[in-house]
């Protein structure tokens, strides 16, 4: 009896321990199944749903181990498989659980590093970008070697590249094929070493790298890549023959032949670098004729609108090829910068005949328009001083000559490289237009200190343009912070109570922020109480008036007139006299008389001519 009841117990364990194990044995089955699958995939393919089906299968087999077999040695390998399984499903914050259930639980467990490794990408997927490299840096710090120390090394570098940090990655990727000179990802970083410092602008020594990544075996697309970099490198170097025999050599390889346009493209490119603008064109032709209706004939479309509008001057062909780059590829990015180009063209035209046809009046406006579409949109500095450097000839004395001085001198400082003439210019600009905020901005760059103006011509200029911003621009921003501004910079002047009445009238009838314009209005009625602002304020403030109740003869001509709602006055804008013309005792122009009646019109600032 006794033997009995001791083989029932030995048969019930053995059953017990077959029962978990193939439970395990049929999770990791269909587990590596999926993995199996997973490894065909082509990168940046996203799992099947056969293959989702497969890890959801293993997740559902490998958690009966923890439900119903909580102490069996094979709790971690059901955590880690878990834990990956939810990894490739690319649900994240399951497999983090997972991850961190086996490192807190089993700290010595076989999967640790690997655990720790994946953990540390998962949190740099959710934009946990210190979490993960702390759960980085302890499988790479870890005083145990493990075969996923170089894989944590390099993942730091892609952390880095991918937020431009360029310098950070240059420096993670550097450190693997130091640190780990068996690794097999030490080909992949000297490619990434190369594109690190190829965005850094180190053409020399991202070609050293680029040479050094192609001694290694690579699939044919990441060959291809390195090739397509180091050509890119000899361009960027000025080393054109070698760019060409490296383009060439590409295109007679037969490993390449589905990327024969994009390399023609480079060729053509290199052509045209060399000055030979004949042969570019004829092989952007033929790139043309040979690949209709593809991004890569969107492209060489483009390229030639491109040389007929810089190198040729012939706009109406430019127009003609960058149409048709839209019409070959509409989506494609050439087609957006063939579209892009066509209307700055437009542009040009539009100014060049305001230029030509505008009286004394309007040309300065023209040719600052001309200057400022080819130094900010066309990229052609050199040109654009020619306008700016007309406006300051023809009309020193118009409100774009501060503006065009001062992108003069930061095209000759910046552009042209002569920093000692773009100095010089700075100061004529100081000395000719001291009050302008071009003179504030030179003195900036100059780094001088901010001009102290004790008189009222500051305060004037900033008034004046703070209000051109509100009525002619519709810039309330910018307009409130120059009345500000000449609160605080200009304390004593008779600008002050104008721009503080600016600001309250500007709060009440442009923002309906009533209350805050009444704070200011008791203010004015405070501190100016005769002056034309405070007696304005006083009006205001005042308490309403006796609710009147209208005839029924003047009921038609009352309802054309607006009043304001909480007074019963009627409401219209401060009109105030400019302080310069009452100290001076003359009577207001007719169209300073009404300064907020303006028509709107679009401002002008000095970032625009490039500043800063």
């Amino acid at each position: 009896m006794r033997r009995t009841i001791v083989l029932l117990i030995l048969g019930a364990c053995l059953f017990l321990g077959c029962a978990y194990f193939n439970t395990f044995y049929n999770a990791k089955k269909q587990f590596g199944e999926a993995e199996k699958a997973y490894q065909d995939n082509p990168p940046e393919m996203e799992i099947s749903g056969s293959q989702r089906e497969l890890y959801e299968q293993a997740i559902k087999k490998a958690s009966k181990i923890l439900v119903f077999y909580p102490n069996s040695k094979y709790v971690d390998d059901a955590l880690f498989l878990m834990g990956k399984a939810y990894f490739r499903m690319e649900e994240f914050g399951k497999s983090r659980r997972k991850f961190e259930e086996l490192l807190v639980n089993y700290p010595k467990s076989k999967f640790r590093f690997e655990a720790g490794y994946l953990l540390g990408t998962i949190h740099y997927y959710l934009d946990e970008p210190n979490k993960a490299r702390d759960a980085l840096m302890a499988v790479i710090e870890s005083k145990q070697k493990n075969s996923w120390a170089d894989d944590a090394r390099y993942t730091l570098g892609e952390m880095a590249f991918w937020n431009e940090q360029y310098r950070q990655a240059l420096e993670e990727y550097s450190r693997l094929p130091e640190d780990y000179p068996k690794s097999e990802l030490r080909a992949e970083a000297f490619f990434k070493i190369g594109e690190s410092r190829f965005k850094l602008g180190q053409y020399q020594e991202a070609l050293t790298a680029y040479q050094e990544a192609r001694r290694y075996q690579f699939s044919a697309r990441q060959a291809y890549q390195i090739e397509l970099r180091i050509g890119e490198c000899y361009q960027k170097l000025g080393r054109f023959q070698e760019a060409l025999e490296t383009f060439n050599g590409l295109a007679r390889s037969d490993r390449y032949v589905d990327s024969l346009p994009e390399i023609q493209l480079r060729v053509s490119e290199v052509y045209y670098l060399m000055g030979d603008s004949t042969r570019a064109i004829e092989r952007y032709e033929d790139i043309v004729r040979q690949n209709e209706k593809t991004k890569e004939a969107a492209w060489a479309y483009y390229q030639l609108g491109q040389i007929f509008m810089e190198d040729l001057s012939d706009l109406e062909k430019a127009k003609d090829y960058f149409d048709k780059s839209k019409s070959e590829a509409p989506t494609s990015e050439a087609a957006q910068l063939a579209s892009l180009r066509r209307s700055q063209i437009q542009k040009l035209e539009e100014y060049r005949l305001k230029a030509a046809t505008s009286d004394s009046t309007h040309l300065a406006e023209a040719y600052f328009s001309l200057g400022e579409l080819y130094l900010l949109d066309l990229n052609r500095p050199d040109s654009a001083l020619v306008y700016y450097q007309k406006v300051l000839a023809q009309n020193p004395g118009s409100k774009y000559a501060p503006r065009s001085q001062y992108a003069a001198a930061w095209i000759t400082e910046i552009s042209l490289g002569d920093s000692l003439a773009g100095h010089h210019i700075y100061e004529e600009l100081i000395e000719r237009y001291p009050f302008s905020e071009s003179a504030h901005t030179a003195r900036r760059r100059l780094g001088r200190p901010a001009l102290k103006d004790t008189s009222d011509q500051g305060a004037a200029q900033r008034f004046r343009q703070a209000e051109e911003l509100l009525l002619r621009g519709g810039d309330v921003a910018g307009a409130l912070a120059g009345y500000e501004s000449i609160r605080t910079d200009f304390p004593e002047s008779p600008y002050v109570p104008k721009a503080e009445c600016a600001i309250a009238w500007t709060l009440e009838h442009v923002l309906g922020q009533r209350d805050s314009a009444l704070v200011i209005f008791q203010r004015l009625a405070q501190l100016y109480p005769n002056s034309e602002c405070g007696l304005l304020a006083q009006k205001k403030i005042a308490p309403p008036a006796p609710p009147v109740v209208p005839d029924t003869a003047s009921a038609a001509e009352t309802d054309s007139v607006s009043t304001d709602a909480g007074t019963g006055q009627i409401e219209e804008e401060p009109q105030i006299e400019d302080p310069e013309i009452q100290e001076k005792g003359a009577e207001p122009e007719d169209d300073e008389d009404e300064p907020r009646r303006r028509r709107p019109r679009q401002p002008q600032t000095d970032e625009d001519a490039g500043e800063e």
